[in-house]
């Protein structure tokens, strides 16, 4: 019975501790921020280009402006960031930088959505919304759509496999967060079930490259954004009446918000 009650208090002191230690524990510190990425991570379409993530990410530690590099760039693939990754002022920012943080990929997949819905909205301007996505639907779905998605998604996994090598060559101690893809057509009739496909598949690369949290760590957001309830990006097609500049795909304030929350997250429990 003794023996039982000290085991039992031993415990007690034991979580306690842990407690004690968890409490006291102090979130590291980052001095040099570095920022990679396509539009998402640049900030395009707000209106104020404080409110992206790596603002709110700078502001949570204290980055002093001077130590924060922004090589983010609208219209950025995962095949030419792996390029850039060579030119010297990647690799001295690289080198340089203890918090890196990378938005990359969305090119070579959701562009090729973006870019063939333009081109049916534009060249079927009398047809109703719902006439567009069917025809949009048969386009992706058709040998030569089908094509087109499936060598983007090679390309983004012979590139970001090379990015990350790269980038822990030059700076092994480098503490990276990578954002999963999201699917800014969640609920747009068959078109979000088509984009759903692939989106998973870059993810599931994302998740098999980090070599389980190893190589860098993942903002989880897909699920997040897998919500019609709020609308976390500029997507917002009026099936009442068409509009192509609403055919924006990007992260909106909220969803900046959400994705440096995801961030700040991942960096505090690690």
């Amino acid at each position: 019975m003794m023996k039982s009650k000290w085991l039992f208090i031993g415990i007690i002191l034991v979580l306690v501790m842990i407690l004690v230690i968890n409490l006291f524990k102090k979130e590291k510190k980052f001095q040099h921020y570095l920022v990679l990425g396509d539009s998402i991570a640049e900030g395009y379409a707000l209106n104020d280009k404080g409110n992206r993530y790596s603002k709110i990410v700078q502001d949570h530690y204290q980055i002093k402006n001077q130590n924060f590099t922004d090589l983010s760039k609208s219209g950025m693939t995962a095949q030419a960031l792996a390029e850039n990754i060579k030119n010297a002022e990647y690799r001295n920012a690289i080198k340089n930088s203890d918090l890196i943080t990378i938005s990359i990929g969305s090119n070579e997949l959701l562009g090729v959505f973006t870019t063939i819905l333009q081109e049916i909205a534009l060249t079927n301007l009398n047809k109703n919304p719902t006439e567009l996505l069917t025809a949009l639907a048969i386009k992706l779905k058709s040998s030569a759509g089908k094509a087109q998605l499936e060598n983007g998604i090679l390309i983004y996994e012979q590139s970001w496999g090379q990015i990350v090598e790269d980038i822990k060559t030059m700076n092994p101690n480098a503490t990276i967060v990578a954002t999963e893809f999201y699917n800014p057509f969640y609920g747009i009739t068959e078109l979000g079930d088509i984009a759903r496909t692939y989106i998973e598949q870059l993810n599931q690369i994302l998740k098999e490259k980090s070599n389980n949290e190893t190589m860098y760590y993942i903002a989880k957001i897909y699920q997040d954004f897998n919500n019609t309830g709020t609308a976390l990006t500029n997507m917002n097609i009026n099936f009442e009446k068409f509009n192509l500049t609403t055919l924006d795909p990007h992260p909106n304030v909220k969803g900046h918000k959400l994705i440096a929350e995801k961030i700040l997250k991942v960096l505090a429990n690690k």
